[in-house]
């Protein structure tokens, strides 16, 4: 019975608290803080002040609501929730981003990589990485930013991240114009093992016809690929039809005249999913040459 009155006071100081900030009462909120200030439920008192620490966030200058991350933090000082104070500090950071203050951003993602780091937390440091080469790209540095990016790309491979992945090799693709063709070929061979966004796959397979040029012997395989990928009833339909202009265009380029282009595909067998695939990893096997890929191939056959 004790149990179940402190679950019933727990949730009815977090309803007080929401109902003094949903008045825009902070005083009201803070009142219910102290109240519960030295009680043994951590978590309430956790949960409370990060209710008051978002608001305030929204609603005040940040360098208000800094004291209540702050003693967020705090209370996660404990060596078992270090995990749990890099991500306050992320999010701290995160909140700061969202203003402007990109220096002092800078610095509290920093913090919570050095936390991460030591906790092994390969994905929680991917995604603090990702928002320190935003960071870098504000400040127009791309070199910083792309090297952000493939120490990023490095650990969401370990775990498997393969739609972040993608986007940020094509962001990589954008940075570094001499590579642009490595890391769209990467990113178009993920994009045909997983289920990805038809407008991110078209954008592979544009960019990447573009960069090879329509009459490029790859060409016509990796539009065909873009075509079959972005093919399901859920798809957009417009993406498709514009994909479709692009294997035209590859026929045109070969003096395939209008009226012949269907024949032209059907005796390419481009108009086959399992052989275009199957030439698809071929292609980009060959386009890449020699370079190491990022990431090993065989970890997506079975995906």
């Amino acid at each position: 019975m004790n149990e179940l009155n402190q679950e019933d006071n727990t949730d009815q100081e977090i309803d007080n608290t929401l109902e003094f900030l949903n008045t825009g009462n902070i005083n009201g909120a803070e009142k219910v803080y102290d109240k519960i200030l030295h009680s043994t439920d951590k978590d309430l008192r956790t949960e409370i002040l990060y209710k008051i620490a978002l608001f305030t966030a929204q609603h005040f200058p940040l360098d208000f609501s800094e004291k209540y991350w702050k003693k967020i933090i705090k209370l996660y000082d404990s060596n078992d929730e270090q995990g749990s104070k890099a991500l306050m500090i992320h999010n701290m950071a995160t909140m700061w981003a969202s203003r402007g203050d990109i220096d002092k951003s800078k610095e509290l993602w920093n913090r919570s990589i050095i936390i991460k780091e030591k906790l092994k937390d390969s994905i929680g440091i991917a995604a603090s990485l990702n928002n320190l080469a935003w960071v870098a790209k504000q400040q127009n540095n791309q070199e910083l930013e792309k090297t952000l990016h493939l120490r990023s790309v490095k650990l969401l491979v370990e775990n498997s991240m393969w739609e972040e992945i993608i986007h940020i090799l094509n962001r990589l693709a954008e940075l570094d114009l001499s590579k642009s063709n490595f890391y769209l070929c990467q990113s178009l061979y993920i994009a045909s093992h997983i289920s990805i966004d038809p407008k991110t796959v078209f954008f592979i397979v544009s960019s990447l016809v573009k960069n090879l040029g329509f009459e490029n012997q790859y060409s016509p395989v990796i539009a065909s690929a873009g075509i079959i990928l972005t093919n399901s009833e859920n798809d957009n339909k417009e993406v498709h039809k514009i994909s479709k202009e692009v294997i035209i265009a590859c026929a045109i380029s070969r003096k395939i005249k209008e009226h012949n282009i269907s024949e032209w595909i059907s005796q390419q067998k481009l108009n086959d999913g399992e052989f275009v695939l199957s030439s698809l990893a071929e292609a980009l096997d060959k386009i890449i040459g020699s370079e190491r890929w990022l990431f090993d191939k065989n970890n997506l056959k079975n995906n």
